[in-house]
């Protein structure tokens, strides 16, 4: 899910200029589609209705609680289980009855405190009103021009993963990246990459929506350290200012699905529909795909810390992001996690996953709030996420990764984490975390099949 970043010089004096506002009707090379570019004032009235309507959600910390070093992202071990407090404030690692689960409490965090840059600066933007940094007046104006300009043709191509035949993960993965992730991320050119693995061989060239006929980027790089953990993200986005992975889930064991076959085949339309959404959010919450996304979340935090030292060496007063976000995807839902490589924190949003759409059929439409969302996580270093001080006094270590890692260890990762195309598994013994103990419980996990 990796790529090779854009990392050119911007001249946002300039790139202001860029941006179309005048409002009109065009035809694309399909025969069956009508794309609208919305006005100036168009596009303000929809942030101001997503703004006002907006449903915020709820991080939650996570610890981990065993891991295995020097693997690659799908076989990396990672297990966790939520990080919770009793009545008088005090951390609890484990329950001794169920009894203890009346009195306990989950930390709660507000992704639009964590994002607040973002809401003021779309805020701003609406009122005409310019925001403190030419970025963020970049990021906003980016997915005005970017995204909101042209929503319901996005949207269209979009909902052609519902009703076509086409049900690969590559064919979801290139309509996302091309419609919406590369729509609203802030950079100049090629803002986007899927990865070029034994997943994809160029199957598609072209965007599969049929309509835009944009060509499809690839890319090979991984991203990780061998004495960390290294792969290849499904999606690279990059912003100005760094970059987002995106990691899409493995598929369930093709004997699951054997079985489960003929449920579906014999369903109707749109019970298939409701088949398909289940299956979408138990993937994002099967262990293994877990596993998979907190490590990636967990490496690609560390890759942006000495990214950032690098590129900002010679700059005065800038201030390092150490809340790094990872995104989860698959077609209709997705999960944000985040980690805090300075304070040991990880997160993700509480509940089941966010759905990307509010309506599937007959026609689709997304969910702003949702949409609002993604564009902040994308553009996260030009927002500038953070969480508020008594958050990081309280929740700071509760990962419980960073005290397992000697001074050394974290020395060998910094000297060796980047983006490269070739990584090579060590041939000495992996560092292991203790596993669980067996009277150890895991809060509010639910008792299925190789699920968290």
């Amino acid at each position: 899910m990796t790529t090779s970043l854009v990392r050119g010089k911007y001249c946002l004096a300039v790139i202001t200029q860029s941006f179309r506002s005048v409002p009109i009707s065009r035809r694309t090379n399909s025969k069956n589609f009508s794309q609208t570019i919305h006005s100036e004032d168009d596009i303000s009235n929809v942030i101001n209705r997503s703004l006002e309507n907006y449903t915020d959600i709820t991080l939650e910390p996570y610890q981990i609680v065993n891991f295995s070093l020097g693997k690659s992202f799908t076989n990396s071990g990672v297990d966790i289980r939520q990080k919770v407090k009793d009545s008088r404030g005090i951390r609890l690692d484990h329950f001794a009855s169920n009894e203890d689960e009346k009195n306990i409490y989950t930390y709660q965090i507000k992704f639009a405190s964590v994002f607040k840059e973002g809401f003021n600066a779309l805020y701003n933007t609406t009122d005409g009103k310019l925001s403190k940094s030419a970025k963020l007046d970049f990021a906003t104006q980016a997915f005005r021009t970017g995204f909101l300009e042209n929503q319901d043709f996005h949207e269209r191509c979009l909902e052609k993963m519902f009703y076509t035949d086409e049900e690969s993960e590559l064919f979801r993965t290139v309509l996302l990246a091309n419609h919406l992730f590369g729509r609203l991320a802030a950079n100049f050119g090629q803002n986007h990459y899927v990865s070029h693995d034994h997943r994809s061989h160029d199957t598609y060239n072209k965007c599969p929506c049929d309509d835009c006929g944009e060509k499809i980027s690839y890319n090979n790089s991984g991203i990780g350290s061998e004495f960390l953990w290294y792969g290849y993200p499904d999606i690279l986005v990059n912003s100005i200012g760094g970059s987002t992975v995106i990691a899409r889930p493995e598929e369930i064991d093709r004997d699951e699905q054997i079985a489960e076959g003929d449920t579906y085949l014999n369903a109707d339309f749109d019970k298939r529909q409701i088949l398909e959404s289940e299956e979408n959010i138990a993937l994002l919450r099967y262990e293994r795909n877990v596993s998979k996304f907190v490590s990636q979340a967990v490496t690609f935090s560390f890759y942006q810390k000495f990214y950032q030292v690098k590129i900002n060496k010679h700059k005065r007063n800038v201030v390092p992001v150490t809340l790094i976000p990872t995104l989860a995807f698959t077609g209709t839902h997705f999960d944000i996690y985040l980690y805090d490589h300075e304070h040991d924190i990880l997160l993700r949003n509480k509940g089941p996953p966010i759905p990307l759409w509010r309506n599937e059929y007959p026609e689709a439409e997304l969910d702003m709030s949702s949409v609002l969302k993604i564009w902040m996580v994308l553009n996260h270093l030009t927002l500038g996420t953070s969480l508020e001080e008594h958050i990081v006094q309280e929740l700071q270590g509760s990962c419980d990764f960073l005290h397992a890692l000697s001074s050394d260890h974290k020395t060998m990762i910094g000297q060796t984490i980047g983006m490269r195309n070739r990584f090579y598994p060590r041939r000495y013994k992996e560092m292991d975390a203790l596993p669980l103990q067996s009277q150890e419980k895991i809060l509010n996990f639910p008792k299925q099949k190789d699920s968290i």
